[in-house]
This record gives structure tokens, C-alpha cells and sequence, in this order.
């Protein structure tokens, strides 16, 4: 019996300690959301120049010597007027 209240005492500890060590390291993360805007005379043509532009700009601008996660590009279109949005993060 003891071996086992032991045992859960480990564990728990173990649980805690993974679960501190995850959320400092979820905060030194740096996120931005990162929009790009387009143009053009029909919404296939704006939505790849809008998903160009933000590919465009995340290289250019937002390197990062520890690396990027970026997380799934959303479109949105009006018309022929498209918006490309996503999330980046990395550390600094």
C-alpha cells in the first residue's frame, strides 16, 4: 500500500513538473498575426497573390535564428478583394 501511494505521490509530482515546464516554454514564445491584401479581376488570381504576399513578407521580415511556427493561413475574399491572415510564432 505504501508503494503505491508513493508511486501516485511520483507521478503527481512528475505531472506538475511537465505541465510547468510546458507553459514557460509557451511563454517565451513570441506570436504575431501577420495579414497580407489583394487585388486582382477575379478571387483565384487575389487569393494567390494575398498568400504570395504573406509567404513574401514572414521570409523577408520575420526571421528568426531559433525558426518560425507558422500556423494555417485562413483567406478571406469580397469581391475581388482577398485577405491572406495567419500566426506566427518564435523565440526570441
Amino acid at each position: 500500500m505504501r508503494a503505491f501511494v508513493a508511486t501516485l505521490a511520483v507521478l503527481g509530482t512528475v505531472a506538475s513538473f511537465t505541465a510547468i515546464s510546458s507553459q514557460a516554454s509557451a511563454e517565451e514564445e513570441t506570436c504575431f498575426s501577420v495579414r497580407a491584401t489583394a487585388e486582382a479581376r477575379n478571387t483565384e488570381r487575389a487569393t494567390e497573390r494575398a498568400v504570395h504576399r504573406l509567404h513574401r513578407h514572414i521570409a523577408d521580415e520575420m526571421r528568426s535564428k531559433t525558426g518560425s511556427r507558422i500556423g494555417p493561413i485562413k483567406t478571406n475574399c469580397i469581391r475581388t478583394s482577398c485577405k491572406a491572415t495567419t500566426v506566427v510564432c518564435h523565440k526570441p
